[in-house]
């Protein structure tokens, strides 16, 4: 079995079709705990008919002797995995051609978008090696050891909420979050609040990607917020003497921050996720929020339930290549208000379900029913599930 104890590969890592052949004998004939040579493997593709591929046999009698020595078996797989790499980029670099030649319809802010995700999975597809737990104890050991060092702080991104924080204990780099609830109970609101305290307060970078309103109304809100000032006199423009003072120092106090906000041309999600890696690759991201799921473009999908489940994927795929939190919102459907208590419950995230087994983490935004703090004003109770077994039956809330 000491081909299975190298790297996984597949009959396809072959480019020549008799090699693939033999690499499928090989596989099926260590299954079945025979022994693999050239008189066995002459057997497997006489019985199935296919002698002509390897000369009747003289083709694998030639490998045999003419392999050196199965020494430096790890350098030949090696050898194998980097061509059948080769070809992949090969590949993707063909079709990206393709692409650039006719973009059916498809900008090129989109094609660089595709190009990185495509790049990205030849990656991600690349397996990985097992290994022995005790590196991965060691890894865990000095994962609490920092934690130890940091006496009680958060160990991610701080939201700006005390409660929030203390559950989640900071967003953590490379997980996905979804924050949901009903419509008009605060969610952009809340997620505005949370972009506020990464950027204003901790001083790190934001982007914050909206499809439901234009940038302009979006920091409207955050004016509002930051200098207390009436929303509704505000978009009036009715405002008192003292309020045009709030307003002036909100303003400068969000003038300098960190913060990019971007209401994109085009609602594919390549698109949102190119901008998010170009923007990275400028100024390195601590928080990346999405408002919101169901807006986005599931066009091509078989349906939009399927739709959504691959931007949820792509979004996580995104977080971790980038180990940068997603803090994605999206919508409820109407079954929480057929409950007596109004409790949301992951399975009620509308047309989105995929999206709460993609998530580290889930938040519901219930009824309101006190705030403290004018971030959350619409959103005081809010509840976070983790996707552990019993997430479904006993996330933890945090009012």
């Amino acid at each position: 079995m000491a081909h299975r104890t190298i790297f996984s590969p597949t009959a396809e890592s072959f480019y020549r079709r008799d090699h693939q052949l033999i690499w499928q004998a090989v596989s099926e004939l260590v299954d079945k705990r025979r022994p693999f040579d050239a008189v066995t493997l002459g057997e497997w593709f006489a019985s199935a008919g296919m002698a002509e591929h390897v000369a009747g046999g003289a083709y694998l009698m030639e490998l045999a002797r003419t392999t050196p020595s199965a020494a430096n078996i790890r350098a030949y797989a090696e050898i194998v995995a980097d061509k059948a790499r080769l070809r992949r980029v090969i590949d993707v670099g063909a079709g990206l051609e393709n692409m650039g030649f006719n973009p059916d319809g498809r900008n090129s802010v989109e094609i660089v978008g595709h190009a990185m995700a495509s790049l990205g999975e030849l990656m991600q597809a690349e397996p990985c090696e097992l290994e022995e737990v005790g590196p991965v104890l060691v890894r865990v050991f000095e994962n609490l050891q920092r934690r130890y060092e940091l006496g009680g702080a958060l160990d991610g991104v701080s939201t700006g909420l005390t409660e929030l924080d203390r559950v989640l204990n900071g967003l953590k780099g490379g997980r996905l979050y979804v924050l949901a609830a009903r419509p008009k109970m605060g969610k952009t609101s809340l997620a505005l609040g949370i972009a506020r305290a990464v950027a204003v307060e901790q001083r790190q970078h934001v982007a914050f990607f909206t499809f439901e309103m234009p940038p302009e109304e979006l920091m409207e809100r955050m004016v509002c917020a930051e200098g207390e000032v009436d929303h509704d006199r505000f978009r009036r423009g009715q405002l008192e003497d003292e309020e045009w003072s709030k307003v002036t120092l909100a303003i400068r106090r969000l003038r300098g921050a960190p913060l990019r906000v971007s209401r994109p041309r085009t609602s594919r999600i390549d698109a949102v996720c190119a901008q998010a890696r170009r923007r990275h690759a400028k100024k390195p991201l601590k928080l990346i929020v999405l408002d919101y799921l169901q807006l986005l473009d599931t066009k091509g999908a078989e349906n939009h339930t399927l739709g959504v489940t691959e931007i949820s994927q792509k979004l996580k795929m995104l977080a971790g290549d980038l180990d940068v939190p997603v803090l994605a919102l999206s919508q409820l459907n109407r079954a929480v208000e057929s409950r007596p208590n109004k409790r949301p419950m992951p399975a009620d995230l509308s047309k989105s379900t995929a999206a709460s087994f993609a998530a580290s983490t889930t938040g519901f935004g219930g009824p309101p029913r006190f705030t403290t703090s004018r971030w959350a004003a619409g959103t005081a109770s809010v509840g976070a599930a983790t996707t552990s077994p019993s997430a479904y039956a006993a996330g933890t809330t945090a009012e």
